[in-house]
């Protein structure tokens, strides 16, 4: 499991781009990006791609609650292939 953090103190600002670029691995599942408000518990953006359903999904964790998750069922990733997000 690889951690990546990237702090940008000043914040993001509206039509900003964010771009992660990776390979998944044969043996993964699912790997996870998260975009955090603050160093604390607040993730503003939590991107998941399940291989195990082909699908994505995207959440938040605000005020110590998950919000509605968002399910969407086009799946561009494969197994030991680079990506772009």
């Amino acid at each position: 499991c690889l951690q990546f953090e990237a702090l940008h103190p000043e914040g993001i600002c509206p039509g900003w781009s964010i771009v992660v670029k990776g390979e998944t691995s044969s043996c993964s599942s699912m790997f996870e990006i998260n975009l955090l408000c603050d160093p604390g518990d607040q993730i503003a953006l939590h991107f998941n791609p399940r291989f195990s359903s082909s699908t994505i999904v995207c959440n938040s964790f605000l005020n110590s609650h998950w919000g509605q998750e968002e399910v969407n069922n086009t799946f561009p990733f494969k197994a030991k292939e680079l990506f772009q997000v």
